[in-house]
């Protein structure tokens, strides 16, 4: 936590790309967060990536089609489903999201809890 203090503090001086390659990693850190919270709430045990994506994140287009989702809602909630901006500013989910979605879907249709 240090590190982050110590890193804000030197950002004016910091070149654009360090800048970027940062802000890309805090995303990835939040998503994270968000992800291991959301599955301890709802008691999911962790899985794996997808293995066709080396880096186990998804376009959220590439999403939407996966989890018949309407395109301007993933928009709407892409923090909640996991997601992040990339450097490219397009917007990400991890496929381990996806995952824990379907088996979360999955237990509702069967008569489980909802979280």
């Amino acid at each position: 936590m240090n590190e982050i203090v110590n890193w804000v503090d030197r950002l004016p001086e910091a070149p654009t790309d360090l800048i970027l390659r940062l802000r890309r990693d805090l995303a990835k850190v939040v998503a994270d967060c968000d992800f291991t919270v959301a599955r301890r709430m709802t008691g999911q045990v962790p899985t794996e990536a997808a293995p066709d994506r080396p880096d186990g994140v998804l376009r959220i287009r590439e999403a939407c089609a996966q989890m018949a989702w309407r395109y301007s809602w993933a928009v709407k909630h892409w923090r909640q489903l996991g997601g992040f901006r990339d450097v490219d500013g397009k917007l990400k989910i991890r496929a381990d999201a996806l995952t824990m979605r379907k088996r979360l879907s999955r237990s509702r249709e069967q008569g489980g809890t909802s979280p």
